[in-house]
């Protein structure tokens, strides 16, 4: 099993897990998007297990998306793929990581949680999803 960067070719793997695993996924579109303009990890054996995806600017990340293949959760993939980003951010020198999650995700929130992230507040109707659901923010400094 190995953590790399995600290539152009990962791509429909990761889109094919999204589609599996997120009540409101992302298009393939915005995947080709966000690959083209910010960072991306992969876990993969001989197919990809999990991905995330943040962007930066100056001495802040934003991690965009996370997943992991649903038949592989709870396997610590997604553990791997945030230590993996947090040393990729200490490597770029980033003071600050932030995030929104799905309020109603509360198995996102306590990974999160126990990945040293803490609440910052709560952002309404941010998902355009049938219920507008809310978001919670959340951010985590590294020293």
């Amino acid at each position: 099993m190995a953590i790399s960067l995600v290539k152009a070719e990962d791509l429909a793997e990761i889109y094919q897990i999204e589609m599996n695993i997120n009540p409101s996924p992302w298009t393939l579109n915005i995947f080709k998007e966000v690959f083209s303009k910010h960072r991306g990890i992969i876990y993969s054996q001989d197919l990809t297990l999990g991905y995330l995806f943040f962007s930066s600017i100056q001495n802040e990340a934003h991690l965009l998306n996370l997943g992991v293949r649903e038949d592989f959760q709870r396997k610590k993939i997604g553990s791997s793929l945030m230590d993996a980003f947090i040393n990729q951010c200490y490597a770029m020198d980033i003071q600050k990581i932030f995030l929104e999650v799905r309020e109603a995700n509360n198995k996102a929130i306590n990974f999160y949680k126990k990945n040293e992230f803490k609440v910052d507040g709560i952002r309404e109707n941010y998902y355009k999803d049938k219920k507008n659901s809310n978001a919670v923010l959340m951010s985590k400094i590294l020293d």
